[in-house]
């Protein structure tokens, strides 16, 4: 009887993972969907919170660049607009 018992309070738990992981995963779509949303018009806080994670802000960066060799107008602008940034931002010259 008992045995009967954990096998049901085991099959009951792993139940309750399995929804938890389903429910976990369908938020996660959501999330990404309505992120991607309101990149598309001009929100960009959700984005700039992941380049502090992993390698994520050089993917960003190898992307732009490979658009702008590829000739992408606004990658084009928006490197030079960083380049010429960091160029007036470091330039040192004695007097």
């Amino acid at each position: 009887m008992s045995f009967e018992l954990l096998m049901r309070d085991c099959a009951a738990h792993e139940d309750q993972r399995q929804r938890y992981a389903e429910a976990l995963e369908a938020e996660e779509v959501r999330l990404t969907r309505e992120t991607l949303e309101q990149a598309k018009a001009g929100q960009y806080d959700r984005l700039r919170e992941a380049f502090d994670f992993r390698d994520h802000d050089a993917i960003v960066f190898r992307a732009l660049v490979s658009c702008a060799d590829k000739g992408a107008p606004e990658a084009k602008e928006a490197l030079d607009t960083l380049a010429r940034w960091y160029g007036e931002w470091h330039a040192e010259v004695d007097e």
